[in-house]
């Protein structure tokens, strides 16, 4: 068998060039046919990984490890339930209220060209005696509002139409997504042990790569996405409690700003109270600015560490390039895919230099 393999990779040399060159090819003619069903491709495979678990419990406990397509079949199934459908209906919801919300502040400008703030009636008397610029302060404020509502109502409203113009679309691409989870989840190990395969990697660096893809993904789901919803569900409960507007839309932005250190809810909680105190209700915004700071931020520091243990800790620099990246690259998928790039390049920038490290004679 040695002699066979040593004679097959001399005649390999002889035509690595040819090779190489026809796997160039074909390799770009595949990525143009995938290329339109990718992001579905992307998100079976986050499904079939954060449900395999459960489809091992199946095959092993219900099928008896016999039947590997009905543990599948039903492991998609449960998906669809748990994930799919109320993802869909969420976002179906959101699209309403991005249109509704759009309606508001427009007529709203319309109805008010100048915005008053009357800040005076807030700030002591001697601030606003002493400070003669307050009034330009006053109206620079007031533009900023006015033209910082406009721009965001009108790119709400054009996210929405443009939801609502690709629905067939997006309907496709959810049942490829559905269909493509059936089968990456009944042959999984067949795509993981090939990856692993291909992989320019010796055997323990290969074995070390993947386990820490592993570790980050659970990282990046337990720990960031679901501490994120923990704190968006509280926002969101805090801000229909006080009848501000569009909760659904402020929700998922709460949901996205949890996930990067430091930023959290409160960006978006804090002028929700502030709101409520210049228009008048000095109580409920004063209740919703500790809510805020008090019930809603510090659920990060009790529940993340349950979910994360310290040796799979994601440095907080990583997961601010990882999201805000992801997101301008890859939409709501970079959320999870974003931050596992970023540490993986990182892994292999890490073997590089213990390559050059070795190299160069220097000791570790």
């Amino acid at each position: 068998m040695e002699k066979e393999d040593r004679e097959y990779l001399r005649q390999f040399r002889g035509t690595m060039v040819p090779f190489l060159f026809v796997l160039g090819i074909f390799g770009f003619l595949s990525y143009r046919v995938t290329r339109p069903v990718m992001a579905p491709i992307l998100w079976a495979s986050l499904l079939s990984a954060f449900s395999y678990p459960l489809f091992c419990w199946l095959h092993r406990k219900i099928f008896r490890c016999r039947n590997r397509n009905a543990a599948a079949f039903l492991n998609t199934c449960v998906v669809v339930l748990v994930l799919v459908l109320p993802t869909v209906f969420m976002g179906s919801v959101l699209v309403r209220e991005g249109v509704y919300l759009y309606g508001i502040v427009t007529d709203y400008l319309a109805a008010n060209p100048s915005i008053n703030l009357h800040l005076g009636d807030y700030l002591p008397e001697w601030l606003v005696r002493q400070n003669a610029a307050l009034d330009e302060y006053v109206i620079s404020l007031q533009n900023s509002l006015r033209h910082g509502a406009r721009w965001g109502a009108s790119y709400i409203g054009t996210i929405s139409r443009d939801l609502l113009g690709n629905t067939f679309s997006i309907i496709y691409q959810i049942v490829f997504a559905v269909v493509a989870t059936f089968f990456l989840t009944r042959d999984g190990h067949i795509v993981l042990q090939y990856l692993k395969d291909i992989t320019p990697l010796g055997e323990e660096e290969r074995e070390l790569f993947f386990a820490r893809a592993k570790k980050l993904l659970r990282s990046i789901v337990y720990g960031v996405i679901f501490t994120a919803g923990i704190q968006a569900f509280l926002g969101t409960l805090g801000w229909s409690y006080f009848n501000l507007p569009a909760p659904l839309i402020f929700g998922a932005l709460m949901f996205v700003l949890a996930m990067i250190p430091i930023v959290g809810t409160s960006l978006v909680l804090l002028p929700g109270a502030a709101y409520l105190f210049l228009t008048g209700h000095h109580i409920q915004g004063v209740v919703l600015a500790v809510y805020s700071l008090v019930a809603v931020s510090s659920i990060e520091s009790f529940v993340r560490p349950v979910f994360i243990s310290e040796g799979s800790q994601i440095h907080a620099l990583i997961i601010i390039i990882g999201i805000v990246g992801g997101l301008a690259a890859w939409g709501v998928l970079g959320l999870f895919l974003g931050p596992l790039v970023v540490s993986l390049f990182i892994f292999f920038m890490d073997g590089y230099r213990r390559i050059e490290t070795i190299r160069r004679g220097k000791n570790l």
